[in-house]
């Protein structure tokens, strides 16, 4: 009885942790271009851990990205934003070098 009730307990943290906002975002990082013309409920990543992909994401008008989420562009990402809105913030990364 303790084994299932621990499973059951594990299990619901799991699910409670998959769905909350913590673990929500969406990835670009495949070296195309990519429109975001429809609503996105998630944080937008662009080329995340991916240096050299030169991805792009373009935000033509109808495009939104609700808060309290945000755009984020890394390395060698390219981002156009044409109209659309962006809920919270748009930022953009760079790996700097040191010597």
């Amino acid at each position: 009885m303790t084994n299932a009730r621990t499973t059951i307990w594990v299990m619901a943290v799991v699910l409670s942790m998959a769905s909350s906002r913590l673990m929500a975002w969406t990835q670009f990082k495949d070296g195309q271009i990519h429109n975001i013309d429809y609503e996105i409920n998630d944080d937008v990543w662009v080329d995340w851990q991916t240096p050299l992909m030169y991805t792009t994401v373009n935000m033509p008008a109808g495009g939104s990205i609700n808060s309290p989420y945000k755009l984020q562009g890394f390395e060698h990402s390219r981002i156009n934003i044409f109209g659309g809105s962006i809920g919270t913030e748009l930022r953009a990364w760079q790996r700097t070098k040191t010597a």
